[in-house]
């Protein structure tokens, strides 16, 4: 994110520059020059420093705070997209028996 009221001298160009820090994990920057950062969406991820989230892989969901992903546990599956683990359907013999699958 970027603040343009508070101007710098850019020490190769010469150039008034705003000043720009990194978004913190769990959040991005949507556009260049934003001057905010933005929540990950439910069901996405980001580490420092993003432009964009990311969805967690298979198996995995995001964290608390949307800054890393957490598998599963033993018994429950994710798909690419969901913000939950589920539960496997044992009834009809679906059981997951390695964490995050």
């Amino acid at each position: 994110m970027c603040d343009f009221t508070n101007l710098i001298i850019d020490a190769e160009s010469g150039l008034e520059v705003p000043t720009c820090k990194s978004c913190e994990a769990g959040k991005y920057a949507g556009t260049v020059g934003s001057l905010n950062c933005t929540d990950c969406e439910a069901g996405k991820y980001s580490g420092e420093q993003e432009a964009t989230c990311y969805f967690c892989k298979s198996g995995q969901v995001p964290n608390s705070d949307h800054t890393d992903c957490e598998n599963c546990p033993v018994g429950k599956y994710s798909m690419i997209e969901d913000i939950n683990c589920t539960e496997c359907n044992a009834a009809a013999g679906l059981v997951g028996v390695e964490v995050g699958t």
